[in-house]
């Protein structure tokens, strides 16, 4: 299924992988402070949506695609199959660096966008206090879909992913 020349699934994965991405930037950027009693941990609120993490978190969003895209574009070789390729395989395992730039783009509007209605207030009953876990898990997310891949592209056995494995 295809939504503007573009899978239906890449839609539907840049929606948890910009949360996994975000959920990452939020841990690496924001500081600790002391737990409330039952949290394990909790983050300060001010900067949730800084332009540092706006930006850290588009870097992460880029980065997971940069080890998604060649596993995925070599799916026939697997389970996914064969669901997209470029008519001009680029220099990065057959990937045009414009596809890249282009998950940045995405990300930091995204999240841009996400910032715009926080300010005007439409989220005023976020407590990072509580919210511990559900950065943890974002992040879990994160590793998962990492470590999948890289599982992925073992067990096709592409040991250094070649542009001339490229169909």
């Amino acid at each position: 299924l295809y939504i503007f020349n573009v899978p239906f699934m890449d839609s539907v994965s840049l929606t948890f992988l910009l949360f996994a991405s975000y959920c990452l930037a939020l841990l690496f950027a924001l500081p600790m402070v002391k737990a409330s009693e039952g949290a394990k941990f909790a983050l300060s609120y001010p900067g949730v949506l800084s332009w540092k993490i706006l930006l850290l978190a588009s870097f992460f969003f880029m980065y997971i695609d940069i080890v998604i895209d060649p596993i995925a574009l070599r799916g026939d070789r697997w389970f996914l199959g064969l669901i997209y390729g470029y008519p001009d395989p680029g220099t990065y395992f057959g990937i045009p660096l414009e596809n890249f730039a282009g998950w940045f783009v995405v990300g930091f509007v995204s999240l841009s966008l996400y910032r715009w209605v926080e300010q005007i207030g439409y989220f005023t009953s976020l407590n990072l206090s509580t919210a511990g876990s559900n950065i943890l898990l974002g992040c879990g997310l994160y590793y998962v879909v990492l470590i999948f891949n890289l599982a992925m592209t073992f067990w096709i056995q592409e040991w250094l992913l070649d542009r001339k494995s490229v169909v």
